[in-house]
């Protein structure tokens, strides 16, 4: 049996994109919760848009000569987001997803820090990554609202951003985060949309919503104080309707949670953001980012 590592091509997309699905779907089938694609071609496009973004950090990994996993990075700074991360259920146990995640970490000989989220109940995943260095620093809730009414009231320090404020979101960002993700942003801007919590002094928050064949994601969310983070998420649900939502919320910030909870979300998991590096504890208030994933 021989295992091999090389950067992915557009011509892999229509094997991987398969077995992101059934990696996925399998483990989460096994812990009792419902499928992660039930939209197949959801992986495909995943797939397509990071190999657009960043192919240099596309990973395939071949069992004698055929895909058996992937990985995804981004270099951004000194940061790197790792994920997804999928090995084939045939082709697990056999040091697989430990040969990617050091191809990744070849990749970024400079890096201060890697960084990614991992569904809680997924043990092996845990494993593989406590293995190859990484360290839980913070708990995750990951909550979903199912199409329902949006909320009735507005808050007027609350509005949609132009496409021409994208420096200045990615500035407020970097500044209240340390996160470099002008681009990502600006794929927000073009596909999704911006909300942006501006009491007349400056911008002061901001949250990013992003529409997929399944539900819209919300996230990444940034804000100096959870009363700005629920109004930025009332105003978003106010923009997109009755549409399905996912986002991703730190456990200590339990206002966010309470109102989350009246607005009609409910919890689908607990994950866990990891970091192999540099990292301290932000102080302010946020969503992590689904997709586009940076960290």
């Amino acid at each position: 049996m021989s295992i091999t590592i090389r950067t992915m091509t557009d011509d892999d997309v229509d094997v991987v994109a398969p077995v992101i699905v059934r990696a996925f779907n399998t483990v989460n089938a096994r812990y009792g919760y419902p499928s992660e694609f039930p939209e197949p071609q959801a992986a495909v496009l995943l797939s397509r848009y990071y190999l657009s973004q960043d192919p240099d950090g596309c990973l395939v990994a071949l069992r004698d000569g055929a895909v058996c996993g992937s990985i995804f990075a981004r270099g951004r700074g000194d940061t790197v987001t790792v994920g997804p991360v999928t090995v084939d259920p045939a082709c697990q146990g056999l040091g697989v997803g430990r040969r990617m995640m050091q191809a990744v970490f070849d990749l970024y000989p400079d890096a201060a820090s890697f960084r990614l989220v991992q569904a809680a109940f997924n043990k092996e995943s845990y494993s593989l990554y406590s293995r190859t260095g990484y360290v839980a620093v913070e708990p995750l809730l990951r909550l979903e609202r199912p199409p329902a009414p949006p909320p009735e009231e507005d808050d007027p320090q609350v509005r949609r951003a132009t496409a021409d404020e994208l420096q200045a979101v990615a500035g407020l960002d970097r500044r209240l985060m340390g996160v470099e993700r002008e681009r990502e942003l600006a794929t927000i801007f073009g596909m999704g949309s911006v909300h942006v919590y501006d009491d007349g002094a400056g911008m002061q928050g901001y949250v990013a919503t992003m529409p997929t064949p399944g539900p819209i994601f919300f996230g990444p969310a940034v804000a100096q104080s959870e009363d700005q983070l629920i109004a930025l998420l009332r105003a978003a649900l106010r923009a997109i309707g009755s549409r399905p939502v996912t986002l991703h919320l730190p456990t200590r910030f339990a206002a966010t949670i309470d109102e989350c909870f009246r607005l009609g979300f409910r919890l689908f998991g607990l994950e866990m953001f990891m970091v192999r590096g540099d990292w301290h504890m932000d102080n302010a208030v946020y969503l992590r980012a689904t997709f586009p994933e940076t960290h």
